[in-house]
């Protein structure tokens, strides 16, 4: 996973309810704000319980008003009982979409264009998040990226997926936006809107000043014979589920780790058995796209006799 650097901000990093320091980052510069801001309210994107590795709950101690918005009914429930006697609260059962934009829910509630502080942490379409503020300028934003993801890719997560975007994606958008970034953790990059701030020292990061991604590159290369090669860590992280899982599982199987040529009867039994389960993989998913690519407006089934004869020719083609 990546790794954040050492970096002008680390000292101040503390944990009040926050993950990775983010709270004590947060405190430092509302040290530096502008003193004419007028809204202090924190606005948290995928808010859990309002409690649970929060990096708004320190303020909202602190006095300041807070929007929570959470889709999961059951967190929901319990952020109104922690904060069912502060009404400087409000707990939002929303799920942020094209359909329900984050400029429209602040509008609605009369969030002013420049507020304090916006968390954005839903394990999947953070990206989106952001760019649904609209006019809307936040001082301060703490997003969630994907830290298995290397600093040199510009990926996004894809739509109704929980994949989760780099590092480098969500750097674009919020530079386009006039942001900068002044701190990263090992999970969240911490921006800034400058003109609402202070500071008398250049804090401006790039993802690759901010973040070690050393760990999370790797190459792999395929030997004559089918053996796979691993520059770099030789096994994949999946952090969330606990696991990990070696690249050794790419490779073919032992039987056939030979030129073709230098296969023996049961190499060649193998090889063919292996070839046509991919080939019969591919070209069946090939088939399936291109009937779908044909249907109208108003055809709404898949006319399965066409699609098996159409694998079924393909399949007694000479295999080269």
């Amino acid at each position: 996973m990546i790794k954040s650097r050492v970096t002008p901000l680390q000292n101040y990093e503390k944990n009040v309810y926050s993950q990775s320091g983010e709270d004590g980052v947060i405190d430092f510069l509302l040290k530096n704000l502008r003193d004419d801001i007028a809204d202090y309210t924190c606005v948290d994107v995928g808010a859990w319980d309002g409690v649970y590795l929060s990096n708004v709950k320190h303020q909202i101690d602190q006095g300041h008003p807070a929007i929570l918005i959470e889709s999961d009914e059951t967190r929901v429930e319990s952020a109104r009982r922690v904060f069912r006697d502060n009404p400087r609260v409000k707990v939002l059962t929303k799920f942020i979409d094209d359909k329900s934009r984050l400029d429209l829910l602040l509008s609605e509630h009369r969030v002013a264009v420049e507020f304090l502080l916006l968390s954005i942490d839903i394990d999947g379409a953070d990206l989106d998040v952001l760019e649904s503020l609209g006019e809307f300028k936040p001082a301060i934003i703490v997003i969630e990226f994907n830290p298995t993801i290397p600093n040199h890719i510009s990926f996004r997560n894809p739509k109704g997926k929980r994949v989760g975007s780099s590092a480098k994606a969500i750097f674009e958008v919020a530079t386009e936006s006039g942001y900068e970034l002044i701190h990263a953790t090992s999970t969240n990059l911490i921006f800034i809107f400058p003109n609402m701030f202070s500071l008398h020292t250049n804090l401006t990061l790039t993802v690759e000043t901010a973040l070690d991604d050393s760990e999370t590159i790797r190459a792999l290369f395929v030997g004559y014979d089918g053996t796979v090669h691993v520059s770099g860590p030789d096994s994949l992280e999946y952090p969330w589920h606990g696991m990990t899982r070696s690249l050794a599982k790419l490779e073919l199987p032992k039987s056939i780790q030979k030129f073709r040529n230098e296969l023996g009867l049961f190499g060649k039994i193998v090889f063919r058995w292996c070839w046509f389960k991919q080939y019969w993989r591919i070209a069946l998913y090939s088939r399936v796209k291109k009937a779908k690519l044909r249907l109208g407006p108003e055809r709404k089934t898949l006319d399965t006799s066409d699609l098996t004869t159409c694998t079924t020719t393909k399949a007694t083609e000479t295999v080269a």
